[in-house]
């Protein structure tokens, strides 16, 4: 192939869509100038143009009275080269680049209007149309200004022939592909899952980041070009530089991202692990136990709780945990669904957790009302018995001297006014005993309907 054809093939337009190469752009030409011939069906760069019916359909749709379209026969050519129909083509376009809006197939006006004839051609098809479009001039029908954006067609060219221009194109290609990969990769949906993309993304970031070094052999291999090839390169490896940019930025916001999360997912969980233990705690605590130890639950509490509910609040508000999460949904952040799971999980928690503590409070009031209360009753008996002991021993004698009568009337005498005074003491454990919560009824089977008091208020999916 001349190299000097090659470099002096001219500019044509591929189109509006910025990622539509050049090979494409002409393609999509060429199945638009050949729609609706009869047995032309373009699909690539070589078998398509196998038969020479699509090289005359082209020439028709564009010069009718150059082929007469009802009289050309196919041929076969089996030796096809991709790159030689590529640089026809692109003549072709060169000279037609945008198909008339007639279609003179289907039109019988300008068949009657054809003059001379091409006649069919032979399996030098090929390199006959390029020396006859050669001697052509064509007038200028119409002048309009073009917007569209344009490439060479030398772009097409240099990908398949030229080494450095495909590493260059395989670079742009790697690097649309994996920003796509990025752009849909998900983010987890808990701990474990999060954690596993994120090494799996270190291990991508890493090589993301020394695929540096193939950009800059793009950057040092532009020294192997000039003139419009040069253009050419420059214009393609500008715009490496920016696919590549911007997947470094997408790759960098999203490893901070998967570590964010991560933070957020770890401190959640320790949170909710701690407010599980707590939970687990209270709600296996037997408060009807005769042998519950209410100083060392007290001093458990007071630990964990500080002065109660106001100091559980406290600790509420020095975990900014929530707080995290919450501004991670407010940034936008792409695992803004599992956040606002953990989140709702936290908040869930924690009202029970309060709720809890309330009964906690509560419990240890009435179990120590219950146990004081029991311990003042037991230490009542205690003290009648020993009076009952004393009636029944020491003043129940049947003989006894003068003297040791006045002294047994005197005792008993002491011992009426100190039962006289007793009394006020059984009328307050009769008191009390109003208020004594009968804890031991906890652990007995219920057998019919009781009524309870219910110390706490909370709800879940639909149980109060």
């Amino acid at each position: 192939m001349d190299q000097s054809f090659v470099i002096q093939i001219s500019d044509i337009v591929v189109g509006e869509e910025p990622n539509v190469s050049a090979r494409d752009a002409l393609l999509k030409w060429a199945r638009k100038s050949t729609s609706k011939y009869p047995g032309v069906r373009v699909t690539d760069f070589t078998s398509s143009w196998r038969d020479g019916l699509a090289f005359n359909a082209i020439i028709h749709r564009n010069r009718p009275d150059l082929v007469d379209w009802r009289n050309v026969k196919n041929v076969d050519t089996h030796e096809i080269d991709e790159k030689s129909i590529i640089n026809y083509i692109s003549s072709l376009h060169e000279v037609f680049p945008e198909p008339p809006r007639l279609h003179h197939l289907y039109d019988s006006e300008s068949q009657q209007r054809s003059g001379d004839r091409l006649h069919p051609l032979d399996s030098l098809l090929h390199s006959k149309v390029l020396t006859f479009l050669a001697t052509l001039s064509f007038p200028i029908v119409e002048e309009r200004t073009v917007t569209k954006q344009t490439r060479t067609i030398l772009e097409t060219r240099l990908v398949y022939i030229n080494t450095h221009f495909r590493s260059l194109q395989e670079c742009i290609d790697w690097c649309n592909n994996k920003l796509k990969q990025l752009q849909e990769a998900e983010y987890g949906s808990d701990l474990p899952s999060v954690q596993g993309l994120l090494d799996q993304h270190q291990r991508g970031h890493k090589i993301i980041d020394q695929f540096h070094t193939k950009v800059e052999h793009c950057i040092n291999a532009k020294s192997n070009f000039h003139g419009d090839e040069l253009s050419l390169y420059f214009q393609h490896l500008n715009t490496l530089q920016k696919v590549y940019a911007e997947l470094v930025t997408f790759s960098n916001k999203r490893l901070s991202d998967l570590e964010t999360l991560q933070d957020f997912l770890q401190s959640a969980t320790n949170q909710l692990v701690w407010l599980n233990e707590k939970e687990e705690i209270e709600l296996n605590r037997d408060w009807s136990d005769k042998d519950l130890n209410i100083p060392s639950i007290r001093q458990c509490y007071e630990l964990a709780f500080g002065s109660g509910i106001e100091s559980l609040m406290s600790e509420l508000e020095k975990r900014e945990i929530q707080d995290c999460g919450e501004a991670l949904i407010l940034q936008g952040h792409l695992a803004s669904k599992c956040t606002e799971a953990y989140i709702s999980a936290l908040k869930t928690h924690w009202t029970w957790l309060l709720q809890l503590t309330l009964c906690l409070e509560t419990h240890l009031k009435h179990a120590t009302y219950y146990h004081q209360f029991y311990a003042d009753v037991k230490e009542a008996e205690h003290w009648l018995n020993k009076r009952d002991e004393l009636l029944n021993s020491v003043f129940s004698q049947s003989e006894f001297s003068l003297d040791e009568g006045e002294r047994l009337l005197k005792g008993m005498q002491d011992l009426r006014e100190e039962l006289n005074n007793f009394s006020e003491v059984i009328g307050t454990l009769e008191d009390r005993s109003r208020q004594v919560v009968p804890l031991k009824q906890r652990r007995l089977p219920i057998t019919r309907p009781i009524p309870v008091n219910a110390i706490c208020s909370f709800k879940q999916n639909g149980v109060c």
